[in-house]
């Protein structure tokens, strides 16, 4: 997920903010960030391919 504050997609105050929602009630670091508004589900999907090499 650093990769996401590398590309400029999210900043690292959002990355942390998603760790403790996902300590506490489990579910992927994406969903929540998508859920927290700070990055939009195409551009992860995307950013996900692009890593993925799909």
């Amino acid at each position: 997920m650093q990769e996401l504050i590398t590309e400029g997609i999210i900043t690292r105050d959002c990355l942390e903010r998603a760790k403790l929602i996902q300590k506490k009630r489990g579910g992927t670091l994406g969903e929540i960030l998508v859920e927290m508004g700070a990055v939009d589900v195409n551009k992860f999907v995307s950013f996900v391919k692009k890593y993925t090499g799909q």
